[in-house]
């Protein structure tokens, strides 16, 4: 209870900061808007986090969508960090977009493996520096296609239960992609209306520095629409990754994270993992707001499906940029035997 009071302390101070910015009179509007929030975080894997993140939100053309820039850095009490900067830009009348960023992350985590005595879990560490870009352009009426790059160099250290020898490697995932694209949102940041539709296929080739080839698959479809009236937004969601050919341990994907909150230990994970989710959104007073939300979800590897996976939470909601919808907030989630706490930048 003292840590998520202190996460809403956090939060609330930086809401007051802005609420008193806005009572300056504007002699006239900024070409680049800033900010700087703090991150906290809990969760029963990895303990409470602290950090900020620094962002610029402007516009490259007058007819353009705004832009972003992000810096962040995060430190949690159980040694997990990271370091990073990540830009979104959108480009006249959002004929081309880029995603591009980078950095370094130390990862203390877990995974678990059935044995004969039962499930054991099995520490590791995995640790190294990533970077990716991704064009777009569009092709026709809202649809885009795109390519993209991806590198992360890993170096894991897996502890096995003794007398089974530890694990200890270094290695690239480096990828090349095609991306293709339906958005029709209303807002990049926090969108209200409309639909968004993401079919990636990455191919990670042996000649490009991997352990083999193999290649990840990530489908995903969002869509927004008001309900009851225009302070209820409802937001529903279906993703799927889907890793084919020889899928190392490091890029196995794990139930969990934003997407899927409320599951924190990667108790599942898989060659293939699939989630579900809706969530409403009421702006119930100004710029206060809150959401709650339900979601579903699955791991499966050869041989070995997870159960099926629920679970839903509610958070609170501040819009501290309302020039470009930017939303601050917190939301606690309940899973199945796991729970988190998630501080959220954005929706």
């Amino acid at each position: 209870m003292r840590k998520m009071l202190c996460c809403l302390f956090c939060i609330c101070f930086t809401m007051y900061g802005y609420t008193q910015t806005d009572s300056v009179p504007k002699k006239k509007e900024k070409k680049i808007s800033l900010t700087g929030l703090p991150m906290v975080s809990f969760d029963p894997s990895k303990g409470t986090g602290f950090g900020a993140m620094g962002m610029a939100f402007f516009k490259l053309y007058p007819d353009a969508k705004p832009s972003s820039v992000y810096l962040m850095g995060k430190y949690t009490t159980l040694g997990n960090w990271g370091v990073g900067v990540m830009a979104q830009l959108f480009f006249s009348q959002d004929k081309y977009r880029i995603s591009l960023g980078g950095g370094y992350m130390n990862n203390d985590f877990q995974t678990y493996e059935d044995t004969a005595g039962g499930q054991v879990e099995i520490p590791y560490n995995n640790h190294g520096g990533f970077f990716f870009a991704s064009p777009s352009i569009l092709l026709w009426n809202k649809f885009y296609v795109g390519t993209g790059v991806q590198t992360f160099r890993s170096h894991l250290d897996i502890d096995y239960p003794d007398p089974q020898p530890d694990s200890i490697s270094t290695t690239w995932m480096n990828s090349l992609a095609l991306t293709a694209m339906y958005d029709s949102k209303d807002s990049p940041y926090n969108a209200t209306k409309g639909m968004n539709g993401i079919l990636r296929a990455n191919f990670f080739p042996e000649w490009f520095d991997n352990e083999g080839t193999y290649y990840k698959i990530h489908a995903e479809y969002n869509y927004y629409t008001h309900v009851i009236d225009s302070s209820f937004v409802l937001a529903a969601r279906a993703c799927a990754n889907i890793g084919l050919g020889g899928i190392p341990f490091q890029a196995q994907t794990y139930i969990g994270g934003r997407d899927i909150r409320g599951y924190t230990k990667g108790e599942y994970r898989g060659d293939q993992t699939y989630d579900a989710q809706a969530e409403l959104r009421w702006n119930f007073y100004r710029r206060w707001g809150c959401v709650g939300f339900f979601g579903v979800a699955m791991a499966v590897s050869p041989g070995n499906v997870s159960p099926f996976l629920t679970v839903g939470g509610l958070g609170m909601r501040f819009m501290v940029v309302p020039k470009y919808k930017i939303n601050i907030g917190v939301d606690g989630s309940l899973g199945k035997d796991d729970w988190g706490v998630y501080f959220r930048i954005t929706e």
